[in-house]
């Protein structure tokens, strides 16, 4: 994150509300009859926030993969001897996953790699049958599909994310939000950051349109003031629908 630059989409923010799948997630890694698991939502709905929170409480024994790794004969030895769990944050936008489920597969009897992936709902079924090809179906855990934060959960993030002095606008926010984390995180910086009025925030369509714009706005060619990963980017485009 450069000096100066303000990011408005990061995972900065406390993880709420997802305190069973945090649980789950913890199972997973002790249990040595499952190898691989599967956590699928729809855009926006905070998988890679918890998936970036769960590593960052393990860092010695996850790694995250790159969205396009580059692959050779020695790509194991890359792998810290302390990793035991590959995390691949939207698997059904890897073209080389395959080849993870190819190093799962040669690596069980020396290694017992295990690996975490999250996907999109309609994506799950073909993702699962990708990887029942190489690891047994009693080896694979599928996480129940995530849901929407409850209205306390939605309020609480937007409160922490506004600060004091917007904090009056957190139930306006956490009702436009739609009960989206991804929404709810960039309206608030945007907030709080002076680069929203929050007088804007009328309806849902308008707080869409204001919110999407003005982040387009923010990214603009003469140099970003906001960092935005690019699938965070699509991910907020999905979670605010059309505008």
């Amino acid at each position: 994150n450069p000096a100066g630059h303000f990011r408005i989409l990061d995972f900065g923010t406390t993880l709420l509300g997802r305190e069973e799948q945090i649980r789950a997630l913890d199972n997973f890694a002790k249990d040595d009859r499952r190898r691989v698991c599967i956590l699928s939502g729809r855009g926006g709905i905070g998988k890679s926030k918890i998936l970036y929170d769960w590593a960052n409480s393990n860092p010695a024994e996850t790694v995250f993969l790159k969205d396009a790794p580059l692959w050779n004969g020695d790509s194991e030895k890359e792998i810290s001897v302390t990793c035991r769990i590959l995390i691949v944050d939207d698997a059904h936008r890897q073209e080389t996953f395959g080849r993870v489920l190819q190093l799962i597969q040669d690596t069980a009897g020396h290694r017992n790699l295990k690996l975490l992936v999250s996907t999109r709902p309609g994506s799950a079924a073909p993702l699962l049958q990708q990887v029942s090809r190489k690891i047994d179906a009693t080896e694979v855990l599928q996480l129940p599909e995530f849901q929407e934060l409850n209205r306390q959960q939605s309020r609480a993030l937007a409160e922490q994310v506004l600060g004091s002095d917007f904090r009056n606008f957190a139930a306006l926010l956490a009702e436009i939000g739609s009960n989206s984390p991804l929404v709810i995180v960039a309206g608030g910086r945007l907030i709080a950051s002076h680069k929203i009025n929050p007088s804007t925030l009328t309806t849902l369509q308008e707080f869409r349109s204001t919110i999407f714009n003005r982040l387009l706005d923010e990214m603009d060619l003469q140099g970003p003031k906001f960092v935005v990963d690019p699938r965070a980017l699509l991910d907020l485009i999905a979670a605010l629908g059309p505008v």
